[in-house]
């Protein structure tokens, strides 16, 4: 996740979590001397982790494979932007340039032109989509609507 530092002049990557590329992410950025841009915070409660979202402006998360991520769906429903890879998954929530950016080429410079988005478009159009199908409510409606369906018949 990025978020402004204080001065809002400068952008800082939060890297939640661990995991076997841990070191070399590390090693990666003292070796860019990047350390003062990039934080590793390692695992986050709950709270922790809904600041770090309630203060940031875009949300990256590019694997090579994963279903529907939970951390996507409280980012956007948190207000960032999200920068995914090209899954079949994120197309289900992010339409590429208008609610978010699908990187399709993760050796490119995709962050200018995930910049290029209206921001305030995309939290609007995020916030719909999260209310209509992403949230715990709108699931447990759907869930009750299925199961009434089916106690009528």
């Amino acid at each position: 996740r990025f978020h402004d530092t204080a001065d809002g002049k400068h952008w800082k990557l939060i890297i939640a979590a661990t995991g076997d590329e841990t070191k070399h992410l590390k090693d990666i950025t003292e070796s860019l001397m990047l350390n003062d841009a990039t934080e590793f915070t390692g695992w986050v409660n709950k709270e922790q982790n809904l600041s770090y979202y309630a203060r940031a402006k875009i949300y990256v998360s590019i694997p090579e494979s994963d279903g529907t991520s939970i951390s996507l769906l409280e980012a956007m429903a948190l207000g960032c932007l999200p920068v995914v890879s090209d899954l079949a998954a994120n197309c289900e929530w992010i339409s590429d340039l208008k609610n978010g950016f699908i990187a399709t080429d993760l050796n490119s410079d995709f962050f200018t032109s995930a910049l290029q988005i209206d921001f305030n478009k995309a939290v609007e159009i995020n916030l719909r989509i999260i209310n209509e199908r992403g949230s715990k409510e709108a699931n447990a409606r759907k869930f009750v609507s299925l199961y009434s369906n089916l106690l009528s018949k």
